[in-house]
């Protein structure tokens, strides 16, 4: 007797409601959004006033000494990293409650002002994808410009070709990781992680997931940028800023370094708000993906 093979043809995910829920969750739960913020922010604020205007209270012991304004510019540098840091644990906190919250009900608490586990296995696996997308632009680029330096092109050329073949890299890191983010769900709700099954979850979905990080990441980029515009008017405006403020001493430092820490500050909740929609679309093509 002849077998029949049967053909599986996975459902395939419906992007475009999904970003449209994504987003009217998020409209819907503003104000839980911003609660949830308010809190973390009011632990990080002390860090990011300390942490900005640092720098321009010391600038004054340094700027007389060409030697001393090296060792300035990498006290801004670890002031940097500190402030990279700090956002890395509030957003992924901030994530961990919001996934939670879309997926099993759970009303955002004071919990969210802690670490748990799940927060640190979310940052543990977030910045293992990090690393998967950063070595596959690498070795992209790397492989682009090595062929263009084999090949008798110059210095320039070369280099021209492997930014070329690094984005392409980048293209094809967004299609593996738009599958792989899942095993983040998986870390959110307490579950046993495992990118495998991320993978296989998602089959038949490669290009719909593509697309829609592809879309998620222009548009979280143009707000950015939009966002950004204000602190690099200021950053314009820095020069003619410390020329009035400096004959002021200590009190006019302090003053610029409140201004732009309050400009730095201003952005988090609108860049916040960004990340939860891609939250919220995580979780719920998450969902999908759990029910087929």
């Amino acid at each position: 007797m002849a077998v029949t093979a049967v053909h599986y043809d996975p459902p395939k995910l419906p992007v475009v409601s999904l970003v449209k829920e994504s987003i009217s969750h998020v409209w819907r739960n503003l104000r839980l959004a911003f609660t949830m913020q308010r809190r973390w922010l009011m632990q990080l604020l002390p860090f990011v006033f300390a942490m900005t205007a640092m720098p321009y209270l010391l600038l004054p012991a340094f700027e007389k000494d060409p030697v001393s304004m090296a060792l300035f510019a990498t006290i801004i540098g670890l002031v940097n990293f500190g402030m990279a840091v700090a956002i890395l644990i509030y957003t992924a906190s901030i994530n961990v409650g919001w996934i939670r919250f879309a997926l099993l009900d759970e009303v955002p608490d004071r919990r969210f002002m802690s670490l748990d586990r799940d927060v640190w296995r979310y940052i543990g696996y977030a910045l293992l994808l990090t690393l998967l997308v950063v070595c596959i632009v690498g070795a992209a680029f790397l492989m682009a410009q090595y062929a263009g330096t084999m090949a008798g092109q110059d210095r320039i050329t070369a280099f021209l070709l492997g930014a070329v073949g690094g984005a392409v890299g980048g293209l094809v890191a967004i299609a593996i990781s738009a599958r792989l983010a899942f095993a983040l769900v998986e870390a959110a709700i307490g579950r046993n992680v495992s990118f495998g099954l991320a993978w296989q979850m998602t089959r038949g979905n490669a290009m719909r997931l593509f697309g829609a990080t592809l879309l998620i990441i222009l548009t979280v980029v143009v707000a950015t940028l939009v966002i950004a515009a204000v602190p690099f008017a200021v950053g314009l405006m820095l020069p003619s800023l410390i020329k009035v403020l400096q004959p002021y001493g200590f009190a006019g430092w302090m003053l610029i370094g409140l201004i732009v820490a309050s400009i730095q500050v201003i952005q988090i909740p609108i860049q916040t708000a960004l990340t939860l929609v891609s939250a919220s679309f995580l979780a719920f093509a998450y969902r999908f993906f759990e029910r087929r």
